[in-house]
């Protein structure tokens, strides 16, 4: 499975580090949402 990194991705792999970078940006942008909303309510 580490063998295929340095050729072409298999397509599984290739859908689940997409979902990992969606849901990681989405968690960014939510904590950083929340913590402009706290300083702009405080």
């Amino acid at each position: 499975m580490g063998t295929t990194a340095s050729g072409t991705l298999p397509q599984t792999n290739e859908q689940h580090s997409g979902w990992v970078a969606v849901v990681g940006l989405l968690a960014l942008v939510g904590l950083g949402g929340y913590a402009l909303y706290r300083k702009l309510r405080a």
